[in-house]
């Protein structure tokens, strides 16, 4: 299933692992459980682990506000 068309603007990043975590990518590319490409797997992880954070208290939630171009920016606590 293709990953949704983003509403806001995003930012690319660079991770780099080693020869076994891509393979474990590719693995689960392969499955197609967690995305179609090894981005997509990656961006689910720290997607889950973002949220498994916030809902044990050990990281803050955010709120953001979607401007009208598109770019998010953060509401201030």
């Amino acid at each position: 299933m293709a990953r949704p068309t983003n509403t806001v603007g995003t930012t690319t990043m660079t991770v780099s692992v080693g020869p076994q975590i891509r393979q474990y990518l590719m693995d689960l590319t392969a499955k197609g459980t967690f995305g179609n490409t090894p981005q997509d797997v990656i961006r689910a992880f720290v997607l889950n682990a973002i949220q498994k954070l916030i809902a044990d208290k050990q990281l803050d939630e955010r709120k953001w506000r979607v401007l009208d171009d598109g770019s998010v920016e953060l509401i201030p606590n």
